[in-house]
């Protein structure tokens, strides 16, 4: 199997003159590669495949990993098309011996090691390649940049000081909600916001959507970001993110009575949805979760 290196520089601090950085290392397959970036880019197997000047199958069978090795020519178009530079793509002959990548490798192994002596457990973020989960009895603490890592290990080492966590926990900002596909599914990700882990007590529960259209005006409007708890049922008159009919969710104002429930749009143009309590059943009308807070920017 061919072994790529996909690099993130990570900011570990700055001054007027200069910026340091550290290097990480995710270590991935051809597959796993294609597919990240596929995602994240939003490309199809059809636009790699015009950009390696290859079969659209051919592409398939690379992200499904039945073709493991591939001619350097392909190798620059696929990182041309993938956006990253030609030098992240390097096979792995004796490049694990880099001293740069032993390092990191190895103050993340002490690292891991010591939090694990301590009850905790130093877990990799799928929402954000920059991002470590600290966790603790199965639940996220917090999750730490390289920066904040090492600054809160140093502090957890020198002074037992286990307290210290970041001000802020990342989560993901949602283009949409989709019928069947999971609500971390990178494809979705247009963003992410921070929340504060002493307001949030469980923050791996919340995601950001953007809203996409006027029916919530005046309060909520185009582009605006709202911060969504993951629930399937609400009180009377919240507001909610619902899936309807295998459609694409819908924020809307929720209320309820013995026949069925109806989705009401806060702007009076739009007429309110009814749904009977078979059509809840059939459809299906799905409740994603709770619409807690607003993020509006300027």
């Amino acid at each position: 199997m061919q072994v790529f290196y996909f690099y993130s520089p990570l900011l570990i601090a700055k001054t007027q003159e200069k910026a340091y950085y550290i290097i990480e290392v995710i270590k991935m397959d051809i597959k796993e590669l294609i597919n990240r970036r596929k995602n994240q880019l939003k490309l199809t197997y059809l636009d790699i495949a015009k950009a390696c000047d290859v079969s659209e199958a051919t592409v398939s069978r690379w992200a499904s990993g039945e073709i493991g090795d591939m001619k350097r020519s392909r190798i620059a178009a696929l990182a041309k098309v993938l956006q990253v530079p030609p030098s992240v793509l390097i096979e792995d002959d004796g490049f694990e011996e880099d001293p740069n990548i032993l390092k990191l490798e190895r103050t993340l192994e002490k690292i891991s090691d010591f939090f694990q002596d301590n009850g905790f457990s130093l877990d990799f973020d799928t929402y954000d390649c920059d991002k470590y989960l600290l966790v603790k009895d199965g639940k996220i603490v917090n999750a730490f940049n390289l920066a904040d890592l090492l600054l809160f290990y140093e502090d957890a080492k020198n002074h037992g000081n286990f307290k210290s966590l970041p001000a802020a926990y990342t989560i993901p900002v949602l283009g949409l909600v989709q019928a069947g596909v999971p609500i971390t599914a990178v494809e979705n990700i247009i963003d992410y916001e921070e929340l504060d882990p002493k307001e949030y007590k469980r923050p791996e529960e919340y995601f950001g959507l953007k809203i996409n259209g006027d029916s919530m005006e005046p309060k909520l409007f185009k582009d605006d970001t709202v911060i969504v708890h993951q629930q399937s049922s609400v009180e009377n008159n919240d507001i909610a993110i619902v899936l309807v009919n295998g459609e694409d969710a819908t924020c809307k104002k929720v209320t309820f009575n013995d026949q069925g429930i109806i989705l009401v749009s806060l702007n009076p143009k739009y007429e309110p949805m009814f749904y009977s309590l078979e059509q809840i059943e059939t459809l299906p009308v799905t409740i994603i979760g709770k619409v807690v807070e607003l993020r509006r920017k300027f």
